[in-house]
Protein backbone atom coordinates (compact mmCIF):
# COMPACT_ATOMS: atom_id res chain seq x y z
CA UNK A 1 0.00 0.00 0.00
CA UNK A 2 3.13 2.15 0.78
CA UNK A 3 4.25 1.71 -2.54
CA UNK A 4 1.49 2.45 -4.21
CA UNK A 5 0.80 5.39 -2.40
CA UNK A 6 3.13 7.13 -3.77
CA UNK A 7 2.97 5.62 -7.36
CA UNK A 8 2.84 9.03 -8.94
CA UNK A 9 3.83 11.79 -6.43
CA UNK A 10 5.15 13.83 -9.85
CA UNK A 11 8.06 16.82 -10.63
CA UNK A 12 10.11 16.74 -13.15
CA UNK A 13 14.07 17.17 -13.66
CA UNK A 14 15.07 17.15 -17.70
CA UNK A 15 18.00 16.00 -19.31
CA UNK A 16 18.42 17.64 -22.10
CA UNK A 17 15.33 17.11 -24.36
CA UNK A 18 14.03 13.52 -24.58
CA UNK A 19 10.61 15.12 -26.46
CA UNK A 20 12.35 14.79 -29.82
CA UNK A 21 9.67 12.79 -31.38
CA UNK A 22 6.11 11.18 -31.08
CA UNK A 23 7.27 8.02 -30.14
CA UNK A 24 7.28 7.22 -26.33
CA UNK A 25 10.12 5.24 -25.82
CA UNK A 26 11.98 3.56 -22.76
CA UNK A 27 15.14 5.36 -24.40
CA UNK A 28 13.29 8.72 -24.92
CA UNK A 29 12.52 8.79 -21.44
CA UNK A 30 15.64 7.24 -19.67
CA UNK A 31 17.10 10.86 -19.48
CA UNK A 32 14.91 12.03 -16.59
CA UNK A 33 13.03 10.74 -13.46
CA UNK A 34 9.78 12.44 -12.17
CA UNK A 35 10.85 14.04 -9.09
CA UNK A 36 11.42 17.58 -7.52
CA UNK A 37 14.83 19.23 -8.07
CA UNK A 38 15.20 19.85 -4.84
CA UNK A 39 15.25 16.61 -3.07
CA UNK A 40 17.90 14.75 -5.64
CA UNK A 41 17.76 11.88 -8.06
CA UNK A 42 15.97 9.06 -6.77
CA UNK A 43 18.58 5.71 -6.18
CA UNK A 44 16.53 3.30 -4.79
CA UNK A 45 13.32 3.42 -7.52
CA UNK A 46 14.12 0.39 -9.13
CA UNK A 47 13.73 -1.60 -5.30
CA UNK A 48 10.18 -0.78 -5.25
CA UNK A 49 8.35 -1.64 -9.07
CA UNK A 50 4.18 -0.92 -8.36
CA UNK A 51 1.75 -2.69 -9.16
CA UNK A 52 1.24 -3.43 -5.44
CA UNK A 53 -0.95 -6.31 -3.77
CA UNK A 54 -3.77 -5.65 -3.26
CA UNK A 55 -5.52 -4.32 -6.42
CA UNK A 56 -7.84 -1.33 -5.30
CA UNK A 57 -5.48 0.07 -3.07
CA UNK A 58 -4.81 3.55 -4.68
CA UNK A 59 -4.92 6.54 -2.44
CA UNK A 60 -4.88 10.68 -2.94
CA UNK A 61 -1.02 10.88 -2.23
CA UNK A 62 -0.60 8.92 -5.32
CA UNK A 63 -1.67 11.85 -7.18
CA UNK A 64 0.31 14.87 -5.42
CA UNK A 65 0.60 17.48 -8.25
CA UNK A 66 4.45 17.90 -8.44
CA UNK A 67 7.21 16.71 -6.28
CA UNK A 68 8.66 13.29 -5.00
CA UNK A 69 10.68 10.62 -6.96
CA UNK A 70 8.81 7.93 -9.80
CA UNK A 71 10.43 7.34 -12.56
CA UNK A 72 8.42 5.89 -16.13
CA UNK A 73 9.81 2.69 -16.50
CA UNK A 74 7.71 2.06 -19.59
CA UNK A 75 6.16 5.30 -20.61
CA UNK A 76 4.23 3.33 -23.84
CA UNK A 77 2.70 1.08 -21.43
CA UNK A 78 1.26 3.94 -19.11
CA UNK A 79 -0.11 5.74 -22.03
CA UNK A 80 -2.23 2.53 -22.80
CA UNK A 81 -3.65 2.76 -19.43
CA UNK A 82 -4.75 6.30 -20.06
CA UNK A 83 -6.23 5.42 -23.14
CA UNK A 84 -7.72 2.00 -21.84
CA UNK A 85 -9.44 4.71 -18.91
CA UNK A 86 -10.49 7.30 -21.32
CA UNK A 87 -12.62 4.27 -23.12
CA UNK A 88 -13.66 2.87 -20.40
CA UNK A 89 -15.69 5.64 -19.30
CA UNK A 90 -17.84 5.50 -22.06
CA UNK A 91 -17.40 9.19 -22.79
CA UNK A 92 -17.17 10.50 -25.90
CA UNK A 93 -13.93 12.21 -25.17
CA UNK A 94 -11.48 14.44 -27.80
CA UNK A 95 -8.82 13.15 -25.72
CA UNK A 96 -9.46 9.63 -26.72
CA UNK A 97 -5.67 7.77 -27.86
CA UNK A 98 -4.15 10.85 -26.49
CA UNK A 99 -2.56 9.05 -23.64
CA UNK A 100 1.15 9.72 -24.63
CA UNK A 101 0.46 13.65 -25.31
CA UNK A 102 -0.80 13.45 -21.52
CA UNK A 103 2.46 12.29 -20.27
CA UNK A 104 4.60 14.13 -22.46
CA UNK A 105 2.68 17.28 -21.47
CA UNK A 106 3.01 16.57 -17.77
CA UNK A 107 6.71 15.67 -18.24
CA UNK A 108 7.81 18.72 -19.97
CA UNK A 109 5.87 21.07 -16.99
CA UNK A 110 6.84 19.21 -14.63
CA UNK A 111 3.64 18.02 -13.33
CA UNK A 112 1.78 14.96 -12.64
CA UNK A 113 -0.29 13.89 -15.98
CA UNK A 114 -2.93 12.04 -13.71
CA UNK A 115 -3.61 15.69 -12.30
CA UNK A 116 -4.98 16.83 -15.77
CA UNK A 117 -7.12 14.20 -16.47
CA UNK A 118 -8.32 14.52 -13.06
CA UNK A 119 -9.42 18.27 -13.79
CA UNK A 120 -10.82 17.63 -17.12
CA UNK A 121 -13.42 15.32 -15.92
CA UNK A 122 -13.77 17.23 -12.96
CA UNK A 123 -14.79 20.96 -15.24
CA UNK A 124 -15.73 19.40 -18.44
CA UNK A 125 -16.33 15.70 -18.57
CA UNK A 126 -13.18 14.90 -20.36
CA UNK A 127 -14.31 18.03 -22.62
CA UNK A 128 -17.67 16.93 -23.43
CA UNK A 129 -18.86 19.58 -21.62
CA UNK A 130 -17.15 23.47 -22.12
CA UNK A 131 -18.33 27.26 -22.69
CA UNK A 132 -16.98 27.25 -25.96
CA UNK A 133 -16.12 25.02 -27.60
CA UNK A 134 -13.81 26.34 -29.83
CA UNK A 135 -11.53 27.21 -27.18
CA UNK A 136 -10.90 23.51 -26.19
CA UNK A 137 -10.72 24.21 -23.06
CA UNK A 138 -11.36 21.19 -20.85
CA UNK A 139 -10.27 22.48 -17.70
CA UNK A 140 -12.17 25.50 -16.99
CA UNK A 141 -9.24 28.20 -17.35
CA UNK A 142 -10.70 31.88 -17.12
CA UNK A 143 -8.41 34.33 -19.15
CA UNK A 144 -7.56 37.66 -18.72
CA UNK A 145 -8.45 40.66 -20.42
CA UNK A 146 -5.08 40.56 -22.54
CA UNK A 147 -5.28 36.56 -23.23
CA UNK A 148 -7.21 34.92 -25.89
CA UNK A 149 -10.73 34.32 -24.65
CA UNK A 150 -14.21 33.03 -25.12
CA UNK A 151 -16.54 35.56 -23.43
CA UNK A 152 -19.98 33.56 -22.07
CA UNK A 153 -22.71 34.55 -19.58
CA UNK A 154 -21.95 32.24 -16.42
CA UNK A 155 -25.36 31.14 -14.49
CA UNK A 156 -24.82 34.39 -12.10
CA UNK A 157 -25.62 36.69 -15.04
CA UNK A 158 -21.53 37.59 -15.31
CA UNK A 159 -19.60 37.20 -18.51
CA UNK A 160 -17.31 34.96 -17.97
CA UNK A 161 -13.83 35.11 -20.02
CA UNK A 162 -12.52 31.73 -20.97
CA UNK A 163 -8.77 30.98 -22.02
CA UNK A 164 -8.80 29.89 -25.96
CA UNK A 165 -6.68 27.02 -27.19
CA UNK A 166 -5.60 26.05 -30.16
CA UNK A 167 -6.88 22.89 -29.95
CA UNK A 168 -6.81 19.74 -28.13
CA UNK A 169 -3.53 19.11 -28.29
CA UNK A 170 -2.14 21.99 -27.17
CA UNK A 171 -4.60 22.16 -24.15
CA UNK A 172 -2.88 19.64 -22.26
CA UNK A 173 1.04 21.08 -22.87
CA UNK A 174 -0.92 24.50 -22.03
CA UNK A 175 -2.30 23.70 -19.34
CA UNK A 176 0.31 21.27 -17.22
CA UNK A 177 2.40 24.07 -17.40
CA UNK A 178 -0.50 26.84 -16.39
CA UNK A 179 -0.92 23.97 -13.27
CA UNK A 180 2.97 23.95 -13.09
CA UNK A 181 3.06 27.90 -12.68
CA UNK A 182 -0.30 28.66 -10.64
CA UNK A 183 0.12 25.66 -7.78
CA UNK A 184 3.54 23.99 -7.66
CA UNK A 185 6.52 26.01 -8.95
CA UNK A 186 9.07 26.18 -6.30
CA UNK A 187 10.52 29.64 -7.33
CA UNK A 188 7.15 31.26 -7.74
CA UNK A 189 3.77 29.66 -6.49
CA UNK A 190 4.74 27.65 -4.11
CA UNK A 191 7.86 28.61 -1.98
CA UNK A 192 6.78 25.07 0.53
CA UNK A 193 7.83 23.05 -2.41
CA UNK A 194 11.43 24.08 -1.88
CA UNK A 195 11.25 21.91 1.10
CA UNK A 196 8.45 18.88 0.32
CA UNK A 197 6.32 17.76 -2.11
CA UNK A 198 2.96 18.99 -1.99
CA UNK A 199 -0.12 16.71 -1.20
CA UNK A 200 -2.61 16.45 -3.33
CA UNK A 201 -5.06 17.73 -0.52
CA UNK A 202 -3.09 20.90 -0.67
CA UNK A 203 -3.43 21.22 -4.31
CA UNK A 204 -7.25 20.68 -3.93
CA UNK A 205 -6.92 23.78 -1.21
CA UNK A 206 -5.46 25.95 -3.76
CA UNK A 207 -7.57 24.70 -7.09
CA UNK A 208 -10.92 24.20 -5.38
CA UNK A 209 -10.92 25.36 -1.53
CA UNK A 210 -13.26 23.52 0.53
CA UNK A 211 -14.68 27.57 1.81
CA UNK A 212 -16.07 27.84 -1.27
CA UNK A 213 -18.52 24.65 -0.80
CA UNK A 214 -16.65 22.31 -2.99
CA UNK A 215 -16.77 18.69 -1.83
CA UNK A 216 -12.88 17.23 -1.46
CA UNK A 217 -14.26 13.85 -1.21
CA UNK A 218 -16.05 13.71 -4.19
CA UNK A 219 -13.11 15.68 -5.97
CA UNK A 220 -10.70 12.90 -4.83
CA UNK A 221 -12.70 10.31 -5.44
CA UNK A 222 -13.04 11.39 -9.25
CA UNK A 223 -9.30 12.37 -9.58
CA UNK A 224 -8.86 8.63 -8.24
CA UNK A 225 -10.23 6.42 -11.23
CA UNK A 226 -7.26 6.80 -13.62
CA UNK A 227 -4.82 5.85 -10.82
CA UNK A 228 -7.01 3.01 -9.70
CA UNK A 229 -7.89 1.64 -13.48
CA UNK A 230 -3.79 1.52 -14.13
CA UNK A 231 -3.32 -0.09 -10.94
CA UNK A 232 -6.53 -2.64 -11.74
CA UNK A 233 -5.64 -3.53 -15.21
CA UNK A 234 -1.87 -4.22 -15.45
CA UNK A 235 -0.67 -1.16 -16.67
CA UNK A 236 0.69 -0.53 -12.75
CA UNK A 237 4.30 -1.98 -13.55
CA UNK A 238 4.93 0.93 -16.06
CA UNK A 239 5.84 2.71 -12.66
CA UNK A 240 8.91 2.55 -10.56
CA UNK A 241 8.48 4.62 -7.40
CA UNK A 242 10.17 5.33 -4.48
CA UNK A 243 8.09 6.61 -1.26
CA UNK A 244 8.26 10.46 -0.12
CA UNK A 245 7.77 11.35 3.57
CA UNK A 246 7.15 15.08 4.40
CA UNK A 247 4.44 16.01 1.97
CA UNK A 248 3.04 19.38 2.89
Amino acid sequence: IIALASLLILGLALIGNPFAGPSLSNTAFAAFDFFNANFGVCPTCSNNVCPVSPPGSAGPDCLSPGGGSVKIADPQKLAEGINGFIDSTGIDSPYKGMGSDFIQAGGQAGINPLILIGEAMTESSLGTAIPCPEGHNAFGREATSSQPNCAVVSSNGNLTPWYIYDSWKDSLYGQAQYVYDVYVNPNGSCPECKNSPLSFEAYLNKYSPASDGNDHAAMTKTYEQPLQYINDHGYGSSIICNPVAGTQ
